[in-house]
């Protein structure tokens, strides 16, 4: 398989369905592996990719199936997702409300106002009391305050004196931390589509055009969940050039790079 992998645009006579199964069949993904990432049952991406929309959930759920299901493959999720709002059209409102206003009204009336009543005067007690508790509680303070004022001021007066001399020793270790990073330079020589995480986090998920570069920092891994155009990437950490995860258009899924592979780069030896 010489070829490097084609991430065909979307045509008009392609279904909802047919377009996202497509695209998911050019990226080589299972629908295991989606459903694993999204949460989203197999069950339900199944019925999508048919155009089953019987088998599927309310129009609102199924409006977010859809987009998360392009956003994993890189697709452009909002516009997939107002495909499928254009199939279903606008969700109907409910027939409840006009309920609500008769149980509001059988709500108010006398024995409400005469609980409204009593829970005033209980409140208007207790703002009474916490306003004597706070006026007794500032005259305390105000007499321990008074009594202990050159205490204060002369231990204050020496703390000042050590905080001058840890300055220097700030300035000194700072630049240091710079340097304790993985740095990557992702240069793409052909169309690739990556899904990649930075210390355990999503960082990226689309096709990278042929000439773009991306630069990319991890404390700990920079790590491609999936490559579809294993040569069409050429990768340097920390200026050492990375060997080709593999030839052009394979896709290779699980590539690691981390202080360990550095250590082996500037050995010579393959990460």
């Amino acid at each position: 398989m010489d070829e490097p992998v084609n991430i065909d645009a979307p045509q008009l006579g392609d279904s909802l369905g047919a377009e996202l199964r497509k695209q998911r069949e050019i990226r080589h993904v299972t629908l295991k592996e989606i459903a694993d990432a999204t949460k989203i049952s197999k069950r339900y991406l199944e019925a999508l990719e048919q155009d089953d929309y019987s088998g599927l959930p309310a129009p609102v759920f199924t409006r977010g199936f859809v987009r998360e299901y392009a956003r994993y493959l890189g697709l452009n999720a909002e516009e997939m997702a107002a495909r499928y709002s254009q199939l279903v059209g606008a969700q109907p409102e409910t027939s409840s409300t006009p309920v609500l206003p008769q149980t509001e009204k059988k709500a108010e009336g006398l024995p409400f106002v005469r609980i409204d009543r009593n829970i005033v005067g209980f409140a208007a007690l207790l703002v009474v009391f916490g306003a004597v508790m706070w006026w007794l509680g500032g005259r305390a303070d105000q007499r321990r305050r008074a009594a202990t004022p050159q205490v204060t001021a002369t231990a204050v007066a020496p703390a000042v004196a050590p905080v001058v001399v840890t300055e220097p020793v700030v300035s000194a270790t700072a630049p240091a931390e710079s340097s304790d990073r993985l740095e990557l330079d992702v240069k793409v020589i052909e169309d690739t589509w990556v899904i990649l995480q930075v210390d355990g986090q999503p960082a990226l998920n689309q096709v990278l055009r042929a000439g773009e570069t991306r630069k990319l920092e991890a404390e700990n891994e920079i790590r491609f969940e999936v490559v579809g155009n294993a040569g069409g990437l050429e990768l340097t950490l920390n200026g050492h050039r990375v060997p080709a995860m593999g030839p052009r258009g394979k896709v290779v899924r699980g590539f690691g790079l981390d202080w360990e592979a550095l250590k082996r780069l500037e050995g010579g030896t393959t990460p």
